[in-house]
């Protein structure tokens, strides 16, 4: 009696948990077209505006730090989205922007924003709004978005 009893019990919690995480996944998708532009950092370029991509070449290696100790490395590879018009610009800026991006990246290690699930679309959106504002500071509207070729985290 005790085992269709536990049974019973199990599939309950399987489907109220399956319905409540439905319910949580819509609520998100509804939100998400109304945030898109404040969440990634993306402005919205004119169709006949073309746009050109800058490879910033070496992987950035972030460590992250906790009582005088590496814990782990964070590894990001990344393109700058930037209008054709001032890619030559772009180019001839490009160690101020790695420069700038870095600042970012070990800002964003020290508030812990690396510490928990990498690959949230938190995480990611929160680091892409922040490098576009630090490229944006250099290269103003020529910067348009920031493109996440790797990510990852090696665990020490």
């Amino acid at each position: 009696m005790k085992l269709p009893l536990a049974l019973v019990g199990v599939a309950l919690g399987l489907i109220a948990g399956g319905g409540a995480g439905s319910y949580w996944y819509l609520a998100q998708a509804r939100t998400a077209p109304a945030d898109a532009q404040a969440t990634t950092g993306r402005i919205e370029q004119p169709q006949s505006e073309a746009l050109a991509f800058i490879d910033m070449e070496r992987k950035f290696v972030v460590p992250l730090v906790r009582g005088n100790r590496v814990r782990s490395l964070v590894v990001v590879d990344l393109r700058l989205e930037v209008r054709a018009s001032g890619e030559s610009r772009a180019i001839a800026l490009k160690p101020k922007v790695r420069d700038a991006f870095l600042d970012t990246l070990y800002a964003l290690a020290i508030a812990g924003a690396f510490d928990g699930d990498l690959y949230s679309n938190n995480v990611q959106d929160e680091m892409r709004a922040r490098l576009l504002q630090a490229a944006r500071q250099i290269l103003q509207d020529d910067a348009s978005a920031i493109l996440i070729g790797e990510l990852l985290r090696q665990d020490q």
